[in-house]
This record gives structure tokens, sequence and C-alpha cells, in this order.
């Protein structure tokens, strides 16, 4: 076997990062083949001969199903200097996911099929420790144009565990990845071999199959998640799919910026696919729907911004309180807290307090503090009995340490304050002539 075996069919040439393939068939046993050849810059480089012997033995180790065969390949003697590496792998006819999307619009259930085929196939690769890191729209091609039969082809970037790899990791400050999802842990110095990324990868494509737009980033300078932006277009009939909440619950986990967040295996998101693909069950309750709503609507921007909002509102307010009851008890006096609640659809967190002398009840001083989110800014504030607010701090939502700082600043102040009002009220009248008339 040689490479001059095989005739190119002058059917054009895919170029890539590190090499071209084209179209060619064998001289003497009439198979149809995709040669692959590194460029000339690169047949010298030996990191990038060593790329390739992954990339071959990671096919190799597929051996098909769902991932091209190897035909012929020479990458035994990636470490001979002067012999240019070849690989010959099976011809996928058929146009890529990109190409296939543009021309005809998968429905629900047919991008729901393909993607399950693409996790089962990237499955089968990551029990053997080899990740692709390279999942895209123009890497996975649909044989003969049926949205059912995909195949991952360019397995360049793949990582497989041979014997020499500790040679040739990826170089220090070189980044991983496509600009079709641009993942966190790809940076350079990041964790670059994990079967999440794979998993985070391939739900972009059932995106892509169902908005025609790449998810480019996990979250964006606004902190939403992809299939959360304003710019995605979603079809009305897709949205109105009684699954269509639980493929946004599907994205919600996928997209997550964190590793231990997303899915965590490929049998885990094929679990979630084939929830997504059973639909609503006949027999599902009406209590069941309500909480599959409310779980969902819970799970959206809004309300995920005021639980992590709500967290610093909370704590940093009671850290107030607390300072505030220690003080006025060194003074002598006692303070009845009103329950501190969320108001205003979880956007303020009140706080209340009767502050009299020990054994007490009049005269008293209520004092009123509240957090209010607005705008992405956490706004404190306090007032006593019908008096105007005075502000405290304000700050970025994410910025938790900085307004429970301002607020345990002020507590002195605010407990001298209130000391003053009620000494104001329990001071006594300049004469008695008022009670005696």
């Amino acid at each position: 076997m040689a490479i001059e075996d095989w005739i190119d069919e002058k059917e054009g040439e895919r170029r890539g990062g590190q090499g071209s393939v084209i179209k060619v068939r064998h001289r003497f046993d009439g198979r149809i083949g995709a040669l692959k050849t590194l460029h000339p810059d690169a047949q010298g480089k030996r990191e990038r001969r060593y790329r390739f012997l992954q990339e071959v033995s990671a096919l190799k180790a597929l051996a098909g199903d769902g991932i091209p065969l190897v035909f012929e390949a020479n990458e035994g003697t990636w470490d001979v200097k002067g012999i240019d590496l070849y690989l010959v792998m099976e011809f996928v006819a058929g146009p890529t996911m990109e190409e296939l999307a543009t021309t005809k619009e998968p429905t629900l259930d047919e991008a729901l099929v393909a993607l399950k085929r693409v996790v089962e196939v990237l499955g089968r690769g990551h029990q053997m420790l080899i990740f692709h890191r390279d999942v895209k729209h123009n890497n996975v091609i649909f044989r003969n144009g049926v949205w059912s039969d995909p195949v991952i082809v360019d397995l360049g970037m793949a990582f497989s565990p041979l014997e020499d790899e500790a040679s040739y990791n990826t170089p220090a400050g070189q980044e991983l990845g496509n600009r079709f999802l641009r993942l966190p842990e790809f940076a350079p110095n990041g964790q670059h071999r994990d079967a999440r990324s794979d998993l985070a990868m391939a739900a972009g494509l059932l995106f892509y199959m169902l908005s025609g737009a790449a998810p480019r980033v996990l979250v964006d300078h606004q902190g939403l998640l992809p299939h959360e932006r304003g710019s995605v277009q979603f079809r009305a009939t897709l949205m109105s799919d009684p699954r269509w909440n639980s493929i946004l619950r599907f994205f919600h986990v996928a997209f997550q910026y964190m590793l231990h967040h997303r899915y965590q295996t490929a049998r885990e998101m094929l679990d979630a696919l084939a929830d997504i693909k059973e639909g609503p069950k006949l027999e599902k309750s009406d209590l069941e729907d309500q909480v599959a709503k409310l779980k969902a609507l819970m799970d959206g921007d809004y309300h995920r911004e005021r639980v992590a909002a709500g967290r610093f509102m909370e704590e940093s307010s009671l850290l107030l309180s607390e300072k505030l009851r220690k003080i006025w008890e060194t003074a002598g006096l006692t303070d009845a807290p009103v329950y501190p609640q969320f108001n205003e659809n979880g956007q303020v967190f009140s706080l209340v307090n009767r502050v009299s002398r020990l054994r007490h009840s009049d005269p008293h001083v209520w004092f009123h503090h509240d957090v209010a989110l607005q705008d992405g800014r956490l706004v404190a504030a306090w007032w006593m009995d019908d008096q105007s607010k005075t502000l405290v701090h304000h700050c970025s939502a994410a910025d938790g340490e900085s307004l429970k700082e301002a607020l345990l600043g002020a507590a002195d102040n605010i407990a001298a304050r209130v000391i003053e009002r009620l000494v104001f009220k329990l001071e006594p009248p300049a004469s008695l002539l008022p009670f005696l008339q």
C-alpha cells in the first residue's frame, strides 16, 4: 500500500488548520476515500506529526460507526524525518451540518435524533479516554443528507492516551477549541482533557440546529447563556412544542460555565435527551405540570439573578442587625424584630426593629433597613419612624463583600442616631404646664 495508489478525483479540496483533505479513488479496487495530508510546514514539525499520530490512533480505536473508517495510513512513521504523513479514510458523501441546516431546517425530532447519535459516538470515545475537543457544525457530516446518520470527522485536535503523550502535550499558553463555542477550560493552561467539554460543544450542535446560530460563548457580557439571549431567534413551531421547556432546561445544564454543573457523562446527557424525546406523559397530572412550569421559570435568568443577589442582600442585612443588637444591649436597650423578609418579588430584603429601653415598650423608635436590587445594583438604606431614608451604600449585584463591609461599617453611626432619637423621646418636657391645663 502506498499513497501513489490513490488517485485524486479532482472534486475540490477541504483545507483545515493542520492539513487538507481531497477525494480519492484507489487505482486497483475502486474504493472511494478521503486523503488527508499535513500542510508542508506542518510536516516538518514534530508536535504536528505527533498530533497526526493521535488522530489516526483515535480513528482506528473507534473503528467506524459514526466515525470514518481508516483505509490506510503511515502514522507509524511520525518520528521519521523526511517521510510525509498521510491518511486515507472512508469518504462520507453528504453535507456538513452547516450546509444541511442552511437548506433544510430540521424538525425538533430530527435534531434530537442527530444529537443523540453524536453523543453516543463521543461517549464511546470517552470510555477509551479519547476526547474530540473540536466538535462543531462543520465537523459533522450527514451521510446522504439524512439527519439520523451523522458522522463526526476531523479528529485533528483529538486527545488519546498514547504511551509517549507526556512529551507532546498541548504547549503552555496555547488555546484549544474553536469559534463555534469557546469554552473557558480551553484557555491557555486550562483543563484540556475532559469529556464534559465535548458534551458542552455537542449541546452547541443542538442549539445550532434549532436556531441557525452558533452559541459562540457560554456566558456573554450580560451573564446570559446562549439560549437566554434576545439576539437568538428560535422558530415559533419549536417554542410551541410541549417539550420546549425541557429543551431550555437541557441547554441550561449543558451550557453551565463551571464544569461540575454540566452533564458529567455522555450517559447522563443521553438520559436527559431521552426524557425530552418522550415528551409530556399522557397521565401527567396538573400538579406535575405546574411544578415543571415553576422549575423552568425559576431556572430563567430573571429569577437566577434574584437568587444570586438575594443571598448577599439577606446575609449582609442580618449581620448588620446582629451588630446593632449587641450595641443596643450594651446601652441597656432592647429591640423587638419584625420577621425579616423579601418583598416586591424578591427585589427587596427588609428588616424592621422596635428599639426601646429594656422591659419598656414606650417610648420606642421604629428602625427600618432594606437592601433593594435595582437594574443590577444593590442599594442599601435605613430610616427611623416616618423619617426620610438615608442611603448607606450602592454597588454591583455581584459585589456582596462590598455591601457587607459598608453596612457593618455604618452600624455605629446608625446605632448612635437611633439612640439619639430615643433620648429625644425620653427627655421630659420643659414645663409641666401642658399636662396641668
